[in-house]
């Protein structure tokens, strides 16, 4: 096996990128994003439609009706700041600013295994019914009203 060649310390202060990077054939150019690319609004359709379902197929409530489309993103109107809050998510991964629904689930499920984890506690303790009054205590004093 041929050994590497082996550089003087002038050599190397006179490197440029193009030395470094190797040969046009394998530097990578990356096209600009345009999110009106019909690639990425099929993708983004896609990704919002299966998250609202299972969103709903798990009790989830949705933020806006998804019969707006994605046209409601470049004209909100009354949803503006709650898609300025889910857009300002951050720590779930790949998305774009349309996948609203993908971040809401996300979040619902973190939730719902918080909850899952509280409840298991609370039965294997057999202390089921004081979490209930501790949820029902919180509920009135936030004014909400209703059952558990």
């Amino acid at each position: 096996m041929p050994r590497p060649r082996k550089y003087s310390v002038e050599e190397v202060l006179n490197f440029t990128v193009k030395d470094i990077q190797g040969p046009d054939w394998c530097t990578p150019i990356a096209s600009p994003y345009n999110p009106d690319d019909p690639e990425k609004v099929e993708k983004d359709l896609k990704v919002e439609r299966e998250a609202h379902e299972e969103l709903v197929r798990d009790n989830g409530r949705p933020c806006y009706p998804i019969e707006l489309g994605l046209d409601i993103f470049k004209h909100p109107g009354q949803y503006k700041d709650l898609f300025e809050y889910w857009q300002g998510e951050s720590g779930i991964g790949e998305t774009t600013e349309r996948w609203v629904f993908f971040l809401q689930l996300k979040r619902w499920k973190l939730f719902r295994q918080f909850q899952q984890r509280n409840r298991h506690y609370f039965v294997f303790h057999n202390r089921f019914p004081e979490f209930q009054q501790q949820v029902l205590e919180r509920r009135r004093r936030q004014g909400l009203d209703g059952d558990v």
